[in-house]
Formats: structure tokens, sequence, C-alpha cells
């Protein structure tokens, strides 16, 4: 009977030392699994915030751009509008047209103070 319970303890005792080896491993299994897909997580995250971080960017530039090169075809024509009305104010072409330009400047001060005391209001 001893010997059976030592074959039983023995046996026992190799079962739990298996048991214990096959945990092990799984646990180094599911901690190389775990950190790996944290390792592809991260780097997937860097990847895509640095995607998303190049077209704001490309997407603000292209938004400067189109605001400055408006900006700057406004000022143009806002320059041409101004030498054609200085032209045609320097012209001799007669009285009527000195008396419409004269007419025209008015018109224009007075609109211009108009829109400065409406400015001066709001803010």
């Amino acid at each position: 009977m001893h010997a059976s319970n030592i074959g039983f303890a023995n046996s026992m005792v190799g079962e739990t030392i298996s048991a214990i080896k096959d945990s092990n491993n799984n646990i180094y299994d599911l901690a190389r699994f775990t950190t790996s897909n944290n390792s592809d997580l991260a780097r997937d995250f860097a990847a895509n915030s640095a995607d998303l971080a190049s077209m704001a960017i490309d997407s603000t530039s292209e938004a400067f751009k189109t605001a400055y090169k408006d900006s700057s075809d406004q000022t143009i024509l806002a320059h041409k509008q101004a030498l054609q009305f200085v032209d045609n104010m320097s012209r001799s072409d007669g009285q009527q047209l000195a008396l419409n330009t004269n007419k025209t400047m008015m018109y224009v001060v007075i609109g211009i103070v108009m829109v400065s005391m409406f400015a001066m209001k709001r803010s």
C-alpha cells in the first residue's frame, strides 16, 4: 500500500508540475501575443496620426494659399479701379465730366465715412 501511495503522490506531483509548466507556457504565449498586439496598435496609431497631421497641414496650407491669392487678386483689382478712376478724373473731356467726377468723388467719400462710422460703432 505504501508503494501505491508513493506512486500516486509521485504521479500527482508530476501532473501538477506538468500543469504548472503548461500554464506558464500559456501565460508566456498570452503575454507575447498581447505585447505584439500592443506594439502593432501603437505603430498603427502613430502612422495614422502622422497621416492625419499631414492631411491637416496640407489642407490648411491650401486654404491659406487660396485666401492669399483671392486677397491679392482683390487688391490688384482695387488698384486697377483706383487708377482707372484717377485716369477718368484727370481727363479733360469737358465741364460735364468734371462735374460727374466731382459727384462721384463726393459719393465715394460719403460712403467711406459711413462705413468707417458703422465699423467704429460695431467695435
